[in-house]
């Protein structure tokens, strides 16, 4: 997941864009409402994009 917080205007702080906690306080909360009405597990889902997925990119291998 990305923000695309770039540039100096996607930050709040400069009284621009979203802000950091945008995926999370947000975009999270939308998709797994969207999620469970479409008949998926939201929640179960979000754990596979933030936690799973992850994981997995960032094994290597000794």
């Amino acid at each position: 997941m990305s923000g695309d917080t770039a540039r100096k205007s996607y930050y709040k702080h400069y009284d621009y864009g979203l802000g950091l906690e945008y995926i999370i306080s947000k975009w999270v909360p939308r998709f797994v409402d969207e999620a469970n009405r479409a008949g998926f597990d939201g929640e179960k889902l979000i754990y596979l994009f933030f936690v799973e997925n992850p994981s997995r990119c960032f094994t290597f291998k000794k």
